[in-house]
């Protein structure tokens, strides 16, 4: 998508109150989908708005720190 806005996990991490090893949890197991580059993720916003739709995920302070 062009000019499309682009997260790092600690990004993402910081935003929502969450530790950044959550969010590479969700990448490494293809939850949160995300794109490395030169050896770092960038999580494309669709795909933050797609995995904040999703149910059960929508509200990441109860998904939990697991």
């Amino acid at each position: 998508m062009e000019n499309e806005r682009y997260y790092s996990p600690s990004e993402i991490a910081k935003k929502y109150n969450l530790k950044e090893g959550t969010v590479r949890k969700w990448l490494y197991k293809g939850d949160l989908k995300g794109i490395k580059l030169g050896g770092l993720w960038r999580i494309p916003e669709s795909a933050l708005e797609e995995f904040l739709k999703r149910p059960g995920e929508g509200d990441l302070t109860r998904r939990g720190e697991s």
